[in-house]
């Protein structure tokens, strides 16, 4: 692979790392550099920023019991420690291995490694406030969104689950890439804001919506200058009845 292709596989495994805040020094700003001049990356990193932000308010939070904790740190610590011992020669990795693998392959690269050991740790996280501690919660209230302007294209389903949500965005329309869409949760005639979002490649998204929604009348999302507004600049495009 080589010229702007290879420019850019070599780039991408540094974005993450750049939307977490881990990749400082030379490295961030050659990537400055090469997102002043390549728009494919520019829209991967816009696409990947908003998802950092929401990944810890996707759900509610529960702490993790501390053996998990503990084992996950021993495993990276054993994989961070130089090795003394020869290799043995290389041999295909079974398919269950390939991720760790994988990860280990970017662990090399202190930035990039560091992005990746903080997903994981999110990851887990929130695989495991998904499941709970053993306990049984009420099923999902799925609810449709209603377009609030007849010549906006609108679809999107809300997903409440207790007392936060995740709004499915099926379809809206297009922004400007220095715009983002926010969420908001509509309380006694006030709009406390929630998250922004911006479609994905396919014009899909999912946007979480973090409690409290308890005595909340619906969801509504906006159009807002990128980064978000505390309070709305444009009319609402949809409505979710909570």
């Amino acid at each position: 692979m080589s010229g702007p292709d290879a420019a850019c596989g070599e780039r991408r495994d540094d974005l993450a790392a750049y939307a977490l805040g881990a990749l400082a020094g030379d490295d961030a700003e050659a990537l400055e550099r090469h997102l002043a001049e390549c728009d494919s990356c520019t829209a991967r990193l816009r696409w990947l920023s908003p998802a950092v932000d929401l990944l810890p308010a996707t759900v509610e939070q529960r702490s993790p019991p501390p053996s998990l904790r503990e084992s996950l740190m021993e495993t990276v610590r054993a994989e961070a420690a130089p090795s003394t011992i020869a290799e043995p020669a290389a041999r295909p990795a079974p398919a269950r291995e390939s991720w760790w693998a994988g990860l280990r392959g970017l662990m090399l690269r202190p930035a990039t490694g560091m992005a990746a050991l903080i997903l994981l740790v999110v990851g887990i996280g929130m695989g495991y406030a998904l499941r709970g501690s053993g306990t049984t919660d009420a099923g999902p209230q799925l609810v449709k969104a209603q377009p609030l302007d007849g010549a906006v294209p609108v679809s999107a389903t809300l997903e409440r689950t207790g007392d936060s949500a995740t709004l499915h965005v099926h379809e809206l329309p297009a922004i400007a890439n220095d715009e983002v869409y926010e969420v908001w949760v509509e309380r006694a005639g006030v709009m406390e804001p929630r998250s922004t979002f911006v479609l994905g490649m396919d014009g899909t998204a999912e946007a979480a919506v973090p409690g409290p929604l308890e005595g909340g009348k619906a969801v509504l999302v906006t159009r807002e200058p990128r980064g978000g507004s505390r309070q709305p600049t444009t009319p609402p495009l949809l409505s979710a009845p909570l």
